[in-house]
Protein backbone atom coordinates (compact mmCIF):
# COMPACT_ATOMS: atom_id res chain seq x y z
CA UNK A 1 0.00 0.00 0.00
CA UNK A 2 2.60 2.68 0.80
CA UNK A 3 4.24 2.01 -2.65
CA UNK A 4 1.28 2.64 -4.18
CA UNK A 5 0.65 6.03 -2.34
CA UNK A 6 4.39 7.39 -3.00
CA UNK A 7 3.87 6.54 -6.73
CA UNK A 8 1.00 8.86 -6.66
CA UNK A 9 2.55 11.35 -4.79
CA UNK A 10 5.56 11.32 -7.30
CA UNK A 11 3.22 11.03 -10.26
CA UNK A 12 1.27 14.28 -8.16
CA UNK A 13 4.83 16.11 -8.10
CA UNK A 14 5.47 15.57 -11.55
CA UNK A 15 2.26 16.66 -12.89
CA UNK A 16 2.68 19.59 -10.82
CA UNK A 17 5.86 20.51 -12.05
CA UNK A 18 4.13 20.26 -15.29
CA UNK A 19 1.41 23.00 -14.63
CA UNK A 20 4.25 25.05 -13.41
CA UNK A 21 5.58 24.69 -16.62
CA UNK A 22 2.62 25.66 -18.60
CA UNK A 23 1.63 28.26 -16.40
CA UNK A 24 4.94 29.71 -17.46
CA UNK A 25 4.41 29.56 -20.97
CA UNK A 26 0.96 30.60 -20.93
CA UNK A 27 2.03 33.49 -19.04
CA UNK A 28 5.03 34.09 -21.84
CA UNK A 29 2.17 33.67 -24.67
CA UNK A 30 0.65 36.40 -23.68
CA UNK A 31 3.13 38.61 -23.50
CA UNK A 32 3.99 37.68 -27.06
CA UNK A 33 0.36 38.72 -28.07
CA UNK A 34 0.33 41.81 -26.20
CA UNK A 35 3.13 43.07 -28.32
CA UNK A 36 1.73 41.97 -30.99
CA UNK A 37 -1.10 43.76 -30.58
CA UNK A 38 0.74 47.07 -29.69
CA UNK A 39 3.02 46.63 -32.65
CA UNK A 40 -0.27 45.67 -35.04
CA UNK A 41 -1.94 49.19 -33.81
CA UNK A 42 1.37 50.93 -34.24
CA UNK A 43 1.39 49.73 -38.02
CA UNK A 44 -2.57 50.55 -38.55
CA UNK A 45 -1.87 53.70 -37.16
CA UNK A 46 0.68 54.66 -39.85
CA UNK A 47 -0.89 52.83 -42.42
CA UNK A 48 -4.19 54.78 -42.13
CA UNK A 49 -3.24 57.63 -43.75
CA UNK A 50 -0.81 55.67 -46.87
CA UNK A 51 -4.36 53.97 -47.23
CA UNK A 52 -7.26 57.25 -46.92
CA UNK A 53 -9.36 56.63 -50.25
CA UNK A 54 -10.38 60.05 -51.77
CA UNK A 55 -13.94 60.60 -52.92
CA UNK A 56 -13.45 60.26 -56.28
CA UNK A 57 -12.27 56.72 -57.95
CA UNK A 58 -8.45 56.78 -59.05
CA UNK A 59 -8.02 55.78 -62.97
CA UNK A 60 -5.85 52.44 -61.74
CA UNK A 61 -8.60 51.32 -59.08
CA UNK A 62 -10.19 48.47 -60.30
CA UNK A 63 -13.08 46.73 -59.01
CA UNK A 64 -13.52 43.05 -59.31
CA UNK A 65 -16.61 43.56 -60.77
CA UNK A 66 -15.00 45.40 -63.60
CA UNK A 67 -12.70 42.33 -63.61
CA UNK A 68 -15.28 39.92 -64.19
CA UNK A 69 -16.83 42.36 -66.93
CA UNK A 70 -14.15 42.94 -68.67
CA UNK A 71 -13.41 38.86 -68.75
CA UNK A 72 -16.92 38.12 -69.80
CA UNK A 73 -16.99 40.40 -72.25
CA UNK A 74 -13.74 38.81 -73.77
CA UNK A 75 -15.15 35.60 -73.65
CA UNK A 76 -18.55 36.73 -75.32
CA UNK A 77 -16.53 37.84 -78.35
CA UNK A 78 -14.16 34.99 -78.87
CA UNK A 79 -11.18 36.53 -76.81
CA UNK A 80 -9.98 35.09 -72.98
CA UNK A 81 -6.60 37.03 -72.26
Amino acid sequence: MSRYVARLEGENEFLRGQIAVKDEQIKEQTERARETNILIGGLQKMLTPLLGRSSSPRADDVSPSRIFETDDHAAANGNRG
